[in-house]
């Protein structure tokens, strides 16, 4: 269902953690809510960035829109649609770490959950640098100009390649590391062994 080269980049990082532990992928879907992997979904047209629709779901659901800023309407959506409360459910099962890719929007839904990380798990969100309010207790990977030159990448593949080149350069011990002290994460990024 989702094709775009973000998510291929996620989906070769996935494959490539799951040579050295256990992954479990979920996916933040603007027309399902959370999803597993595995998850079989129909074909549909819905997204978080088109403020619009995003606006008219708002409503649909009940909410008065007029005085709510776009921001405040995606998270709405969101918590409408128990994105948040499904994603603190499904980590209150004792994960060690949790790597988080999403765009702004999509941020945005589950800024609730991420406020609130069990204290054994280290959380890695790779983000714009500014988002810092919606990532709650994840140690933030930053999306940057310099990161996107870099891994000569574009804006909306740069999330995705960022837990690839993390993902090519992680072995169980540099996981472990990782688990321990976040910053491992980024130097395995940008200074890979």
């Amino acid at each position: 269902m989702y094709v775009g080269r973000e998510h291929q980049y996620v989906r070769e990082a996935v494959a490539m953690l799951r040579e050295n532990t256990t992954v479990e992928w979920h996916i933040v879907s603007a027309g399902f809510g959370l999803l597993h992997e595995e998850d079989k979904i129909p074909s549909y047209e819905c997204g978080l960035s088109d403020t619009e629709s995003v606006r008219f779901r708002a409503k649909q659901a009940g909410f008065d829109v007029e005085d709510m800023t776009s921001e405040e309407v995606i998270q709405v959506v969101g918590r409408e649609m128990n994105i948040p409360q499904k994603l603190s459910q499904t980590l209150s099962q004792d994960y060690d770490l949790l790597f988080v890719v999403l765009r702004e929007p999509y941020l945005r839904t589950v800024a609730d959950a991420l406020a609130e990380i069990p204290r054994n798990t280290t959380a890695i969100a790779f983000a714009p640098t500014g988002s810092e309010q919606l990532i709650g207790e994840c140690a933030l990977i930053p999306a940057t100009e310099t990161e996107r030159q870099r891994l000569e990448t574009t804006w909306t593949e740069l999330r995705g390649k960022q837990l690839y080149t993390l993902a090519l350069n992680s072995t169980d011990k540099a996981l472990c590391k990782i688990q321990n002290d976040s910053s491992v994460a980024r130097n395995l990024i940008s200074n890979p062994p």
